[in-house]
Parts: structure tokens; C-alpha cells; sequence
């Protein structure tokens, strides 16, 4: 009798034995936990746009912010690596002004 394998487990094999689609998928993990790492208050301020050799870029509403959180730049890098598994996906984030997409 052969045995019923699920979708979520072949996929998750498959993900993890592909290194390029593997590090993909941490880089949009990395755009998507940006609220959870930064907080309402700030998340309420500023998005993650995308990820592009290292770098995950943030849009903010105001330079203020911008700059707020700039200054917290590598200490979010690490708690961005640190929740996507201690893998260094994020090495530096770059900031800048303009409307917030969706709000």
C-alpha cells in the first residue's frame, strides 16, 4: 500500500532542497514579519517594500520616521534574521519617503 504524502510536506522538501527558491522565500518572509519586528506604532508608519541583493527596502511616511528608523536600522536587521531562523538574509535597510501603499 503505498502511502499519502501531504502537499504542505512535499512543497516544504522541495523548497528546502532548492537553495535559490529557499532564499526567496525568506526574503518575502523577511517584507511580511516587518509589523511583528517593528510594531504597530511604526509598521503604522513605514512598509517593506522588497528584498534585492541583501538589502530590504522601507518606505516611510515622513523623514521623522524615516530616520527613527534608521538609526534602529541594524538592530531590526538582526531581529529580522534572528525570526527568519538565524539565517542573514537581511544586511542592511535602506529608507525612503512617500505615501504608504493600501492606507
Amino acid at each position: 500500500m503505498k502511502s499519502v504524502l501531504h502537499i504542505k510536506d512535499v512543497l516544504t522538501k522541495f523548497i528546502e532542497a532548492e537553495p535559490k527558491i529557499s532564499h526567496l522565500m525568506a526574503e518575502a518572509d523577511a517584507v511580511n514579519i516587518w509589523e511583528t519586528v517593528v510594531g504597530k506604532e511604526a509598521a503604522a508608519n513605514s512598509q517593506a517594500t522588497i528584498v534585492k541583493n541583501g538589502v530590504l527596502y522601507i518606505l516611510a511616511s515622513s523623514s521623522v520616521w524615516a530616520q527613527q528608523l534608521s538609526l534602529k536600522r541594524k538592530d531590526i536587521a538582526g531581529k529580522i534574521n534572528a525570526t527568519l531562523k538565524g539565517r542573514e538574509v537581511i544586511k542592511d535597510i535602506k529608507f525612503r519617503t512617500g505615501e504608504l501603499r493600501g492606507r
